[in-house]
């Protein structure tokens, strides 16, 4: 009720009284979702080992109120797992912390600078061709619409090249064809005053913009966190803020766990029971 139907604490009530006539107050059911996630304790810790070892992770992160704060909710997905956690922080403490400093893999992800410490990342062209449409909207110019067209290209460029398996010497040779490309298209545009926060934001990260020719199985995008982390968006617009402190660590745990068992489809329930009968040592 809680994570699958977005059920407030008040409402699952109701719903429990009414449907088997089971009378709990809101609290009573906050301190259940509390100790079932502290049950799931270990499985969230052995969700995070697999996080920090795999090979690509893609990061976003959100706010959300705890306690009238601003706090956020940072989302690491792979293509087997979701993991989210909530932390007081936007810093690089954050991903320092899940990743580790030594992290191998490649990250895919926007232009916030608390990603600048990782090796290897992917920064999401999402981001950059919203950035630079909304230029063009604002400053309505030839010069503007232009440059969103020649991104644009670029942009269907690096998809027609992964349409097909490339080997890795073939990969590096693009890779660096890709960027004389954009040095040559900011350079050209850079006399634009209207471009130059977009042209920043290119220059800033220049070679992190196709990582995903270099090595294969990389996205151009984010959106696979954006899309894991919209969940949450969408709680956050129906609850509005956690109202205690053990509202971001009931969730964070189990709304990982819930969600990485459908994206594995396993058997919510079936998993749920597993873990309760492991720490309660019932059968």
């Amino acid at each position: 009720l809680k994570y699958l139907l977005r059920g407030v604490l008040r409402k699952i009530t109701s719903f429990l009284e009414i449907a088997y006539g089971l009378k709990l107050v809101p609290a009573s059911v906050g301190a259940i979702l509390t100790r079932a996630s502290r049950a799931a304790g270990l499985e969230y810790e052995e969700l995070k080992k697999r996080i920090k070892s795999a090979a690509r992770v893609y990061v976003d992160e959100t706010s959300f109120s705890v306690l009238g704060k601003n706090w956020w909710i940072w989302v690491f997905r792979t293509l087997n797992d979701l993991l989210l956690i909530i932390r007081p922080s936007r810093g690089k403490d954050v991903p320092l912390e899940i990743l580790g400093a030594d992290f191998e893999g490649i990250v895919i992800c926007d232009c916030w600078r608390a990603y600048n410490f990782l090796k290897i990342i992917q920064r999401c062209w999402s981001h950059l061709l919203r950035k630079a449409e909304k230029a063009v909207k604002e400053a309505n110019t030839k010069a503007a619409q232009n440059f969103y067209k020649k991104l644009k290209a670029l942009f269907k460029e690096i998809k027609r090249f992964n349409r097909k398996n490339r080997n890795e010497k073939l990969r590096e040779r693009k890779y660096w064809e890709m960027i004389k490309k954009m040095r040559s298209l900011i350079g050209y545009y850079r006399k634009y005053t209207e471009l130059t926060e977009v042209i920043g934001y290119i220059e800033n990260n220049l070679e992190n913009w196709f990582t995903c020719i270099r090595f294969n199985n990389v996205e151009p995008t984010n959106n696979w966190a954006e899309q894991a982390i919209r969940e949450t968006v969408i709680v956050r617009k129906i609850i509005g803020a956690f109202r205690s402190e053990e509202g971001p660590e009931y969730y964070s745990v189990l709304a990982s766990l819930i969600a990485t068992w459908k994206m594995r489809g396993d058997n919510i329930f079936s998993k749920l029971k597993e873990i309760f009968k492991k720490h309660y040592n019932f059968c």
